[in-house]
């Protein structure tokens, strides 16, 4: 299958207009269709991004580094789902079909490559997806051309004139190879999260611009939030990118046995490759742990390993470690939650140990409704985060909407939001050798980088101590 060439004109609005130049084989000039994917902007009642969490952020607007960047995940994203038919009023609402939108040929013509078969060849089919399915990569070739910048004051013919000046924008264009790998895979695990194709696209295309989250993190990855606080796009490295590939039958199907996993869903994998760059950009898109910031607020924060070398936060950080933690002896009241959340925690900490995977986390917010200044009802409260009484009155197992904790009267005293992110870290080489050189000086059992199994233990049994 040929390669293609896409020219994309962006309105930072509803729509996105997409022109698609098909050069054919004939020498001829290329013909160009113009279509148009209406993305919804959606108001479900979801707050944006909350300040505590802006106040640490950036907009991506034209004068920001990654301006290219997030232009270029946009209209990619965007292209993933443009109905094969060019109708400019296709509904993108996905149901049955969501898994067959995102990852097929016909929708631009893109090219389809095939990858290496992944190592998890015991993996059974789970509805239509087979081992065939981890290996469809989609790759579009993009011309992007935007708006950037102010606008420039043009001077009219005659000095004399008192004919206002017309103003002229300047415009920048960009182009990129986009690649979409698994598209179906992830469309099938959206689809079962109630994430429809219509509010995956909104939030990430529906023309709002991202937010830079400056973090306290040391990989050196950057992380972009979408503007309505969904869902985190952070950075991976190459091998992090093969490696999830490879990781990714296991994952889909532990994530199918075990529906209240505490891992956080990566819900698509993405390359993006500059022309006359040296590098791809990989990327993953996951759901944000703290997308109800907005409605409740989560006045604490915590960043959990079960260690404690290197574990405590500085004193302008958002999110408290291991030693603060202890240091404040905070207890997470979970009730009827106990049993169900500590089976979760410990079978994903089992699973993470047999891919040989270690250096995750725990990241935990915590509501407590006597330091809510709005001082909501119970029903109130119910409503921010989505729950039915009948739904709060019979808790069964971690639900992402939040953990509810309640006191003596049966109020609501704490809400927990909970998940397993950064679990992407297998224990290579360099970890071995940082745990060689670190346990030279320090005690083994209190740095990160142990063996999985050891990992695993530690992580749970830390977890466990806090939880009632």
């Amino acid at each position: 299958m040929g390669r293609r060439t896409r020219a994309v004109e962006l309105v930072l609005g509803d729509v996105i207009e997409h022109a698609v130049s098909r050069s054919p084989d004939n020498g001829k000039r290329p013909s160009t269709i113009v279509h148009q994917a209406t993305v919804s902007k959606l108001d479900d009642g979801h707050s944006s991004i909350t300040s505590s969490i802006l106040d640490n952020c950036q907009t991506v607007d034209s004068q920001h580094p990654q301006f290219d960047t997030s232009q270029a995940l946009m209209h990619g994203i965007a292209h993933s789902f443009i109905p094969s038919n060019d109708s400019p009023n296709q509904n993108l609402d996905g149901d049955a079909q969501s898994a067959e939108t995102e990852g097929k040929s016909s929708i631009h013509d893109s090219a389809v490559s095939i990858g290496r078969i992944p190592s998890s060849t015991n993996f059974k089919p789970i509805g239509n997806i087979t081992i065939q399915q981890f290996r469809e990569a989609v790759t579009q070739n993009h011309e992007v051309r935007y708006k950037n910048g102010p606008k420039s004051r043009v001077e009219p013919k005659d000095p004399n004139t008192e004919v206002p000046a017309s103003p002229k924008v300047a415009s920048k264009s960009i182009k990129f190879g986009f690649k979409s790998y698994a598209g179906q895979v992830f469309a099938s695990l959206r689809s079962s999260l109630g994430i429809t194709n219509e509010d995956y696209v909104g939030s990430l295309a529906g023309g709002e611009s991202f937010h830079d989250f400056v973090s306290n993190s040391r990989s050196g990855a950057f992380f972009f939030f979408t503007t309505d606080g969904k869902y985190i796009i952070k950075t991976m490295s190459h091998n992090e990118s093969l490696w999830f590939r490879d990781f990714l039958p296991g994952y889909f199907q532990h994530l199918h046995e075990h529906s209240s996993s505490l891992l956080v869903r990566i819900v698509g994998l993405y390359r993006i490759k500059f022309y006359g760059a040296r590098n791809n950009l990989h990327f993953y898109v996951m759901l944000n742990v703290f997308a109800r910031d907005g409605l409740v607020p989560i006045q604490s924060k915590f960043d959990l390993k079960g260690s404690t070398f290197g574990r405590e936060a500085k004193s302008t950080d958002l999110v408290l470690k291991d030693v603060d933690f202890d240091r404040l002896d905070v207890v997470v009241k979970l009730g009827e939650y106990y049993p169900a959340v500590l089976a979760i925690l410990k079978s994903d900490a089992n699973f993470l140990s047999s891919a040989m995977q270690m250096d995750y986390s725990l990241l935990i917010g915590i509501y407590n409704r006597d330091q809510d200044p709005t001082n909501p009802t119970d029903d109130e409260l119910l409503a921010r985060l989505g729950y039915t009484p009948e739904e709060a009155d019979n808790p069964s197992s971690y639900d992402r909407r939040g953990l509810l904790s309640r006191d003596s009267n049966r109020r609501i005293a704490n809400v927990y939001f909970m998940g397993i992110i950064d679990y992407l870290q297998k224990y290579n080489w360099k970890k071995k050798t940082e745990h060689f050189f670190k346990a030279i000086v320090n005690d083994r059992s209190s740095i990160s980088a142990v063996n999985p199994p050891a990992y695993a233990k530690r992580f749970s049994a830390f977890i466990e101590r806090h939880l009632a």
